[in-house]
């Protein structure tokens, strides 16, 4: 019974297990807030990479008249050198997972956190800024100000 006591866990061991199972995926983490001139909350997000691994969870399929609804949840473990939080988003298959409920406290050095998948529409201020960084936001307004400067040139 005394040897129980005293034992020691290595905690290189989770790290290695973790890397075994690891993948990079796109992070995007809270850097801030703001209001605009109405009043809204404005979420400002930096996109980093986070190495770990995903293992999925349940998913429920919901019918109802209003249309058909699927949602599924994914664990995420992760080296406790990452700060992730509620609110951070992860991609994985251009899938965008809300970090939905996490560990606040490092268990041999792993952190491990539950995902849910959510619609990307209903996070505005995160989607303007992926189609920021994809480059759409940006053709977009090369092709408005194309069309406003062809239009004034057929003016003259």
């Amino acid at each position: 019974m005394n040897d129980l006591q005293n034992h020691v866990v290595d905690p290189t061991w989770f790290d290695d297990a973790i890397e075994l199972f690891a993948f990079d995926y796109d992070w995007y983490v809270q850097t801030g807030f703001k209001c605009d001139e109405l009043g809204r909350r404005i979420t400002k997000f930096d996109k980093l990479t986070i190495r770990g691994s995903l293992q999925p969870g349940k998913t429920t399929h919901q019918f109802s008249k209003d249309g058909n609804t699927d949602s599924m949840t994914y664990d995420f473990f992760c080296k406790n050198i990452y700060r992730i939080t509620n609110g951070d988003f992860i991609i994985y298959k251009n899938r965008c997972l809300l970090v939905d409920d996490w560990n606040d406290y490092d268990e041999y050095g792993v952190r491990s956190c539950r995902l849910r998948l959510v619609n990307l529409n209903n996070y505005k201020d995160l989607k303007e800024y992926i189609e920021y960084l994809n480059g759409d936001k940006i053709r977009w307004l090369k092709l408005l100000d194309m069309k406003i400067l062809l239009r004034i040139w057929e003016k003259y």
